[in-house]
């Protein structure tokens, strides 16, 4: 029930108030907080007191990506000073990557979602990659599985990461980028030139090559190519809107 009471001293000066409490949220300043909690107006000692405590609460409330961070920094020293388990630390470790991009993508909800479950997928069979090659290196003894279904998945990361970023592309720049497209064309046909000569032609040319296996070995250069030129696209277009440290994001991703 609502009841009147005296406020600033002045008799007949009344509002009226009711039992319900205030909502406080955690970690909210003191110049947040309500004057007015349960009917009764509260000493400004009392306000600096709940918000003090409220913040050592938020505080003291570990951070996700710090969290991560240390995790994964533990993982990899074990990783690199522990050989005999390379193959037990590697996949976990490259699973939590796929797992925090995708905790990320629920958290954040960036606009272009589709190209972040691209690059999630991407990572994925990158890391089913390597770990169907130590299995069948480690477990079944062989020497050098090419190919194999480990190429399966490296292959498929090609396409993954380079639609993601065609994605990114269009939707930092709505409209024709010349200038960007002409660094991109630029950079592409350097690095494809020393790719043809120095790895496109000499796998090709390798005596004792089934067609499967030669064709796996010039799809994995062409593939590197393809992924540059998106991500010198990409990084060279930055539209006014997104600014250039949005297009740097996805970068650790290849």
């Amino acid at each position: 029930m609502p009841r009147a009471v005296v406020t600033d001293g002045v008799a007949g000066d009344s509002v009226q108030m009711t039992e319900t409490p205030a909502i406080v949220p955690l970690g909210a300043r003191s110049s947040e907080l309500p004057a007015v909690i349960g009917g009764r107006r509260q000493p400004s000692s009392v306000r600096r007191m709940f918000a003090w405590v409220t913040r050592g609460r938020a505080a003291r409330m570990p951070n996700a990506l710090t969290v991560y961070l240390v995790l994964a920094a533990a993982m990899s020293i074990c990783y690199f000073s522990l050989p005999e388990y390379h193959l037990m630390l590697w996949t976990p470790l490259g699973l939590s990557a796929v797992v925090a991009t995708l905790v990320g993508l629920q958290r954040y909800r960036p606009r272009q979602r589709a190209a972040w479950w691209l690059l999630a997928a991407a990572e994925f069979c990158f890391i089913a990659g390597d770990t169907t090659y130590n299995v069948l290196t480690q477990f079944f003894g062989e020497a050098n599985p090419f190919p194999s279904v480990a190429d399966v998945f490296y292959l498929l990361t090609y396409p993954l990461f380079a639609t993601a970023f065609f994605l990114f592309i269009r939707a930092q720049s709505p409209t024709r980028d010349r200038a960007a497209l002409i660094d991109a064309v630029i950079i592409t046909t350097g690095l494809g030139l020393l790719s043809w000569m120095y790895l496109i032609v000499p796998n090709y040319q390798v005596d004792g090559l089934t067609g499967a296996q030669r064709f796996i070995s010039v799809a994995y250069p062409l593939g590197d190519v393809l992924v540059l030129a998106m991500l010198a696209r990409l990084v060279g277009g930055a539209a006014p809107g997104y600014g250039p440290c949005s297009s740097w994001r996805s970068v650790p991703w290849v």
